[in-house]
């Protein structure tokens, strides 16, 4: 939306000089008579579109443009530079508005060239040396003229100028040099039509790929995909955000690498030109995790019938296959004192739900394959299945033959070093007194690992999930017992960590705990508050 007429102080501007350039303010409410303040004329714009008004329509600007999106803002200068072409009104303009302009208002004939035309780029010579002792405002303001320019869209009425946005922030005297620059540091460009130049058919186009999670020793493929009619492309990756230095070989081939020296989240831009359209960018996020891997997770739960089966679920990333062993374990409890351990099924799907394998008696098959992983259940009614998955969400399932119940414990196993288990959970019953939910986790290598857990309850609920616990609590502790991490509600402590790993819980009442681990056995215990009961989610989630 635009007004009618552009609100300036009743004063005369700072800036006056007809060969220097002004600036504008606009009005600041207490020096307006709200009594005496009128609109000449308004204009609409679809803020849905990017449609121009129609030919021949003004604005608020004669040009018939929208104001305030080329108007600097004082946030806009503070960041160091304005980063779209800016307002500008001349003396006078002749009778004819040129792309994207849509209206003229002047009397001065269209053959008098040496009058701008309504719609008329001009750029701040690249040659103007902005001395280093000017305000950040205006360093900012000249800048944008520079790479950007600015755009006739008024006739001032007698001087060459630009506007900024009302903000009582703006210090004083912060655009006092502007004044000494001359007209003559201003060259026209050439306009191109809404069809031609870098507005013309076939632009082109670049996918920088889909994130990618590797470890510190990997070498990261960085593979755009080009879509240029045109031909003549300039390619250019370069190391956009990160924690540290990066190595790129090849930067300016579609196909480049990099190598790191710190683990963390890389964020690499490519750009590709064909020196006629703007240049097209696109951005791939790589996460470098530590010498440090999640390699098995076990989880102890009640596991009952219907909706109270218990669920292990695990994410691999990385482009190689991942083999991978389940187990669901029942009667090789009982001589560690867990009474209620019966006889487990086991189904093992992908994130589809598509069955990949099931087994009952681990015997019955896949014997000798999983003699050799060292991982036999104790027991011939335990099952088990070894498989080699490629990268996405796979689910385990352990149920109780016949719709029985009982304790079991399920467990997910990495059987070699390609690709990587990012998180792994399990969804259960959680009881009361020795019948808790829990969770085994094995952190390999020699680096310590960021791990976030989260016990969730009534989240659940929005996806079908009955009989959620109400509010679940999570206790950490290392392999010698000492309870090293605890949380019942997760903003108690680590809100903003736990937010800017966008891992918060979807209930206050849910638990979260952020922590860096050093390789070794963990164990979680999910429970209830005062003994409450029912179904939770215990997760592990591996972070850069």
């Amino acid at each position: 939306m635009a007004n009618g007429c552009e609100q300036q102080r009743r004063r005369p501007p700072r800036y006056h000089g007809r060969t220097g350039l002004g600036i504008v303010l606009g009005n600041v409410a207490d020096e307006i008579d709200a009594k005496r303040l009128a609109a000449s004329n308004g204009a609409k714009f679809d803020l849905d579109s990017n449609a121009l008004r129609p030919p021949g329509w003004t604005s608020g600007d004669a040009a018939g443009l929208p104001m305030f999106p080329a108007v600097p803002r004082f946030d806009e200068c503070e960041r160091g530079m304005i980063e779209h072409a800016i307002r500008l009104a001349v003396a006078k303009t002749r009778r004819e508005y040129i792309y994207p302009a849509v209206h003229y208002a002047s009397s001065i004939p269209a053959s008098s060239t040496n009058y701008p035309a309504m719609g008329q780029r001009l750029r701040l010579k690249s040659s103007f040396v902005i001395p280093s002792n000017w305000t950040i405002e205006e360093k900012a303001i000249l800048l944008g003229l520079k790479k950007y320019g600015a755009i006739v869209a008024d006739n001032s009425g007698g001087f060459f100028s630009i506007s900024v946005a009302p903000d009582d922030r703006w210090p004083a005297n912060c655009f006092d040099h502007l004044a000494t620059i001359s007209i003559d540091n201003f060259e026209v460009i050439q306009t191109t039509g809404p069809s031609e130049g870098p507005r013309s058919p076939a632009a082109p186009t670049v996918d920088a790929g889909p994130d990618q999670v590797i470890g510190i020793d990997d070498i990261a493929t960085l593979n755009a995909v080009i879509n240029a009619p045109n031909g003549g492309t300039t390619i250019n990756w370069r190391l956009y955000s990160g924690p540290a230095a990066v190595q790129l070989i090849n930067p300016n081939t579609a196909t480049a690498s990099a190598s790191f020296s710190a683990p963390g989240s890389y964020t690499f831009m490519v750009s590709v030109t064909d020196n006629i359209h703007a240049v097209a960018y696109d951005a791939v996020i790589i996460k470098v995790m530590p010498h440090v891997e999640m390699t098995n997770i076990s989880t102890r739960v009640a596991v009952g019938t219907g909706q109270n089966v218990a669920i292990a679920g695990f994410i691999i990333n990385g482009d190689s296959p991942k083999r991978m062993m389940v187990r669901a374990l029942g009667p090789s409890l009982t001589p560690f004192g867990v009474a209620g351990a019966h006889d487990s099924m086991l189904d093992l799907r992908d994130g589809a739900g598509n069955q990949i394998v099931t087994n009952d008696n681990w015997k019955d098959s896949q014997e000798q394959a999983i003699v050799d992983t060292g991982f036999t259940p104790a027991n011939d009614s335990e099952s088990a299945s070894v498989a080699t998955l490629t990268a996405g969400n796979y689910t385990a399932i352990m149920s109780r033959k016949g719709d029985t119940t009982g304790i079991g414990l399920v467990e997910v196993y990495e059987l070699d070093s390609t690709a990587r288990l990012l998180n792994i959970s399990t969804r259960g019953f959680v009881g009361g007194g020795d019948n808790v939910m829990i969770v085994g986790l094995i952190l390999g290598v020699t680096d310590n690992g960021t791990i976030c857990f989260r016990a969730l309850g009534p989240s659940l609920a929005a996806f079908g999930v009955q009989g959620v616990i109400a509010d679940p609590r999570l206790d950490l502790f290392n392999a010698e017992g000492t309870k090293v991490g605890a949380n019942n509600n997760w903003k108690d402590s680590q809100q903003n960590a736990i937010q800017s790993v966008a891992l918060a819980p979807g209930n206050d009442t849910e638990s979260a705990l952020l922590t860096n681990l050093a390789p070794g056995n963990y164990t979680v215990i999910v429970s209830g508050v005062n003994g409450e009961t029912g179904l939770a989610l215990v997760e592990a989630y591996h972070l850069p």
